[in-house]
């Protein structure tokens, strides 16, 4: 074997990151460093194998990246990481981020621990003690024994792995690399006047490589690329929004366009590049003017294909409805459109549709091959196939000067990378998507797709989203761009460093007002900016917020004033001085007074309703003013949240939802016919029971029992409606708990249980089914002390096994029912239950179910379960979307800070990537 076939032996080494305390100033002084030595000691003894790849933080050279990402960035490539701690130094901070990235990456960590000097076990410790999923530490009572045993679980580690493999623990199924055949392959010479041949996709290696790599799907490096595979990569680069240092040479580009065709299809494809060239420089307008002479050059030569003249066309239209968004209008029948609605054949471009095609038929049968085979196959491969595709679809486009089909790579890479990296978990991946979804303006797909996929915020930091950031100048069109970063800071402006933030914020805020002035795109960029400023409120002076606003209605934008209503509404307006609350109050009666504003704004009387709530000035003013003018609102709402309720005005509001509640009742299903409700009358009446001091009389309690009689036992109500009412009982029945009328009803229900359970399950109403009710049903008995707890979980099982949907409704419930003392009134066994359930749903990869399964164990927190409780926020805090963390520290914010857990919980917020889950742990630490 030569020399060269050992060093390719050798190139693919396990990288190891070595995590610790480093050695401080002073003991540097003082000559005791021995956290450098140790380190250096094993970085040593690991490299000597010739298998690893060791990097240490004093061995690292001098780099322009600041020093926590300098450091960050070597732990994410990292394959292993070892974590060692000495308990009587504890966990530095530094040391707690590497953790807590390291887990948000699914790095394979090995714990060492001394107890040399401190024989209590840190809090990370005692939190691998927590799960048996988590991986197992090893303890030396000698500081000196570090390096030997970290060395010699590292290579006890990869022989364990490699044992593994060889004892066929593992089955790996390689996807099928179709193939075209020869009869099936790409035939490039569907127009009669070009001389493409079908091997001209192959030509372009470098640029099909580009789009893996993007990916992190690119396996090695590419062998020397051509110019021209160059020259399209750099164009697919810029359009991705990673332009892989390659700039864009359009001069370059136009020469190997114009060596790909002859003949008229080569006069009308190098138009069509002048048109590019202006598209991708920004100049919209000149892009519009010469795309029209490339029509008049269609028309005026021969053998010109009509899919060519049409796809002409369509560039044509789609480029002037972006003139039109800088304009503020919209041309139903522009020049574009008329060409193309003159024609009537469907749209088509042979050979970019059946490459297309055939990547979807790819698409379909992974999805097949995922829903069919073995639990324990992995797949490798058919990625690479898929990307091949759709880069094949992009080269086409390129060679033809198709602006509208070049930009389609976007959605036909992240239509495929938003699947696959569900299934694979690849942050490089996720954050492509993302910025695929960003420069695509997509805000819809963008929020459902961080939904869904939940991403850990210590698995994003500030480079990242600088990266994102920085992204957003590559899109060409102004308008797309100003949507691209208002999307960027909607999504991710809680992870920008503070210098970042508050400069892309104040810029894009001048930006979009000089859009209001100068009457640019504003139907297009000003809602963005309201979805923003909602999102990331609160990492913003919420006076800004309030003067944006003004600033909208001083400029008559009352196209958003109700979207601006919603983003008062939802503003705590808790650091907002005194003078700025009567100028806000001030504005707010305005706003009222004005009939036009006040019928358009559903929610205004709501940002009304919460100014009220908060303001700590006089609020007569307000209060007759929304009397006035808004009586209904003010009588049914306004009152009922904003008034301290005495038992006479309590009692009249329950009175209202009790006749509600009997309407529906004499209603529902009559004639065939169902109908919903604005409002619950149960929950409402719920809440008013829950948060209120109101007390309930027996001649009272009996009318609203009654009404709940009258909704379980009428078979013609809803489902919905009886699992609410259920719930309302058990409610009753916490609160008082003497009261012998819920237990009659009890009785009267197991008597006639066919009657109570039989209800019609609305289309529009998911979320509740028969499971809910007898759920409730069983919580209610259990209660009463009436039955023990085999039908809770009976049903509980029942629900498990429901649609996911149901699965919250039925948390819900456990959520509302355990903040009102469910874990006191049931028997023990029944809270085993409860809180096994409740634990379990705590990691659903639904977000919804996860964060009202977090909520429910935080009301869990008083009773025998509470370390339990805490150890899971613990884990939580490793691996959960912001908004589970932070809700989860909010409800926990009273607590005892004393407890060691409680502490723990807060120091890892403190160090969180999310300013918000930072912000609200280090309020908490202070208070």
């Amino acid at each position: 074997m030569g020399v060269e076939e050992k060093m390719q032996i050798n190139r693919e080494k396990v990288s190891v990151f070595i995590s610790s305390r480093c050695d401080s100033a002073e003991d540097k002084k003082n000559g005791t460093i021995k956290y450098g030595v140790m380190r250096k000691s094993l970085k040593l003894l690991l490299e000597e194998t010739g298998i690893c790849d060791v990097y240490a933080f004093e061995e690292s050279h001098a780099t322009t990246v600041d020093v926590v990402h300098s450091y960050m960035d070597k732990l994410d490539d990292a394959d292993l990481v070892i974590i060692i701690i000495d308990n009587k130094d504890d966990v530095s901070d530094a040391t707690l981020k590497e953790i807590s990235r390291a887990k948000a990456h699914n790095k394979k960590c090995i714990y060492i621990f001394c107890n040399e000097r401190e024989k209590e076990a840190t809090s990370v410790q005692k939190d691998l003690l927590s799960s048996l999923k988590n991986p197992r530490y090893y303890e030396v009572s000698d500081f000196t024994d570090i390096a030997r045993s970290a060395y010699e679980a590292v290579i006890s580690d990869i022989i364990g792995i490699f044992n593994s493999y060889c004892r066929g623990r593992v089955e790996y199924r390689e996807e099928d690399e179709e193939k075209l055949s020869e009869e099936n392959s790409i035939d490039l010479e569907v127009a009669g006047d070009t001389d493409l041949t079908k091997e001209f996709i192959d030509g372009f290696a470098y640029t099909k490589y580009v789009a893996k790599k993007a990916s992190n799907l690119a396996l090695g490096e590419t062998k020397d690329a051509s110019d021209q595979d160059k020259n399209c990569a750099a164009l697919l680069g810029l359009i991705l929004g990673e332009p892989e240092n390659l700039k864009v040479d359009f001069a370059s580009i136009k020469n190997d366009i114009k060596s790909y065709h002859r003949g008229n299809i080569q006069k009308v494809v190098m138009a069509r590049y002048e048109a590019v060239e202006l598209y991708f420089s920004g100049k919209l307008s000149e892009c519009v003017e010469k795309l029209s002479e490339c029509v008049e050059i269609c028309k005026a030569c021969k053998n010109i294909p009509k899919w060519l003249y049409n796809d002409v066309a369509l560039d044509l239209r789609n480029m002037q409805v972006e003139l039109d968004k800088e304009k503020d209008t919209f041309n139903y029948n522009s020049s574009g459109q008329e060409l193309l609605n003159q024609d009537n054949e469907p749209l088509y471009y042979p050979v970019i549709d059946r490459i297309v095609s055939e990547h979807n038929e790819n698409i379909y049968k992974h999805l097949m091959k995922n829903a069919t085979q073995s639990p324990f196959a992995v797949n490798i491969g058919g990625a690479d196939y898929s990307i091949d595709k759709v880069c094949s679809s992009f080269i086409v486009a390129y060679a033809y000067g198709s602006i509208t089909h070049m930009l389609l790579i976007r959605k036909r890479l992240y239509e495929y990378l938003i699947t696959l990296s569900l299934e694979v978990r690849d942050h490089r991946m996720f954050m492509l998507c993302v910025r695929l979804l960003v420069l695509s303006g997509e805000s819809k797909t963008l929020k459902s797709y961080l939904k869904a996929y939940g991403e850990n915020t210590n698995n994003i930091n500030t480079q990242d989203a600088r990266k994102l950031l920085e992204s957003t100048a590559y899109q060409s069109i102004k308008v797309q761009q100003i949507i691209a970063r208002e999307l960027l800071l909607q999504h991710f402006g809680y992870y920008f460093s503070d210098e970042d933030f508050k400069a892309e914020y104040e810029d894009l805020v001048k930006e979009v007002k000089k859009c209001i002035t100068d009457k640019y795109a504003v139907s297009y960029v000003v809602k963005p900016l309201l979805d923003a400023y909602y999102d990331i409120r609160y990492r913003i002076d919420e006076s800004e917020i309030l003067e944006f606003v003004y600033y909208l209605h001083a400029n008559n934008i009352r196209l958003y004033y109700d979207d601006a209503f919603k983003l008062l509404y939802h503003l705590p307006l808790k650091s907002v001085s005194k003078v700025n609350q009567r100028k806000y109050q001030a504005f707010v009666i305005r706003c009222l007074e004005d009939s036009e504003i006040r019928e358009k704004c559903n929610n205004l009387c709501l940002a009304a309703q919460t100014l009220r709530q908060v303001e700590t000035i006089g609020h007569s003013k307000l209060d007759a003013c929304v009397k006035k003018t808004c009586p209904v609102f003010y009588k049914d709402t306004y009152l009922l949240n904003t008034s301290d309720l005495d038992d006479t005005m309590g009692w009249s509001y329950v009175e209202k939802y009790i006749e509600t509640i009997r309407n529906d009742n004499a209603t529902q299903g009559k004639n065939g016919t169902y109908h919903g409700n604005a409002f619950n009358p149960y929950i409402t009446i719920g809440r008013i029971l829950s948060k209120s001091e109101l007390k309930l009389n027996n001649k009272q309690l009996k009318k609203l029992v009654d009404a709940l009689r009258g909704t379980l036992f009428a078979d013609m109500q809803t489902i919905d409606a009886k699992v609410n009412a259920m719930e309302l009982l058990c409610l009753i029945q916490l609160r008082y708990s003497r009261n012998k009328q819920v237990k009659e009803l009890a009785g009267d229900i197991a008597l006639n249980i066919n009657v109570v359970f039989q209800a019609k399950e609305l289309f529009m109403e998911r979320g509740y089914s028969s499971a809910n009710l007898k759920f409730v049903f069983a919580l209610l008995q259990n209660i009463l002390k009436t039955d023990a707890e085999k039908n809770i979980s009976k049903s509980l099982i029942s629900i498990q096994n429901d649609d996911i949907a149901v699965r919250i409704t039925a948390m819900r419930e456990i959520e509302r029912l355990a903040e009102q003392g469910l874990m006191e009134a049931c028997s023990d066994n029944a809270n085993i239950l409860l809180f096994h359930h409740t634990l379990s749903d705590s990691y659903s990869m639904n977000a919804d179910l996860e964060f009202y399964a977090m909520s429910a164990l935080s009301k869990m927190l008083d009773s025998t379960f509470r370390d339990r409780c805490l150890d899971r926020f613990i884990e939580m805090m490793d691996y959960e979307p912001y908004l589970v963390k932070v809700g989860m520290l909010y409800r926990i914010s009273e607590d005892d800070k004393n407890d060691m857990k409680i502490k723990y919980i807060f120091e890892k917020g403190k160090n969180d990537s999310h300013y918000w889950v930072r912000h609200v742990s280090n309020k908490a630490l202070d208070n």
